[in-house]
């Protein structure tokens, strides 16, 4: 009966990180790739890019933005996310994000995820 009820406990721990860790990949993903078209669509950062009038620092602002306010519809769990924006460069197509999710599982243990996702845009606007 004690080997059943580890093994139950095994298995729900390792479901519950791997839809966390699912979840964080689908999310952080999406948001990058939100985050990377916006700047290609949003006309505030096509004139910016074509008439050299944005302010860099500000654009590059926004696109983290838009990056984190994605992300925070995305996530539907009770994670504590923690975001660090290594490179954010509207003109350049380049959004790189490190990301880690603090959850707990059943036992009341702590566990921790992070997933790192770099979007680039190629030249003909389209993000891999």
């Amino acid at each position: 009966m004690l080997l059943f009820l580890f093994t139950v406990e095994i298995v729900m721990a390792v479901e519950n990180y791997s839809i966390r860790q699912e979840e964080l990949r689908q999310a952080v993903t999406s948001a990058v790739y939100t985050a990377l078209e916006m700047s290609v669509t949003e006309p505030e950062f096509v004139e910016g890019r074509v008439y050299g009038n944005g302010d860099e620092e500000y654009l590059n602002g926004r696109m983290k933005e838009c990056f984190l306010n994605a992300l925070q519809v995305l996530i539907k769990s009770d994670s504590h996310i923690r975001v660090s924006i290594q490179k954010a460069d509207y003109k350049k197509g380049i959004l790189d994000v490190d990301t880690e999710a603090e959850f707990t599982y059943h036992n009341g243990k702590t566990g921790y995820i992070s997933y790192r996702k770099t979007g680039i845009l190629n030249e003909k606007g389209v993000v891999r």
